[in-house]
């Protein structure tokens, strides 16, 4: 199992690969077990979104999903199936003005 840690520093309209596919790995083997983004800040809130994206593609996970002051958002396994060698996983930020903080634990 792997980890990726992830500290974003603020900035409006933010859209950032998070998690893309290990060289080599076959679509079967790589999957993420839980997703967490946490609003750290102690001033404002902020909106959410992820989406998958590859060359001809993009899906919307979820859009515009509020983060209230020191909440975390938490995605399982179940929420996170979908095919990790052909989309990359994009964050959309909107109104961060402080850090947002992001831990991704891997089957691999």
């Amino acid at each position: 199992m792997g980890y990726i840690h992830k500290n974003i520093k603020g900035a409006e309209g933010l859209n950032q690969v998070i998690f893309n596919k290990a060289e080599g790995v076959r679509k079967d083997q790589q999957k993420i077990t839980y997703l967490y983004i946490a609003n750290v800040s102690d001033t404002r809130s902020f909106t959410v979104g992820l989406v998958l994206k590859n060359k001809e593609n993009s899906y919307a996970l979820f859009n515009n999903i509020n983060l209230p002051i020191g909440s975390t958002l938490k995605l399982d396994a179940e929420d996170m199936d979908y095919d990790c060698v052909t989309y990359e996983l994009y964050i959309k930020l909107k109104n961060v003005r402080d850090n947002v903080d992001i831990k991704i634990k891997t089957t691999i």
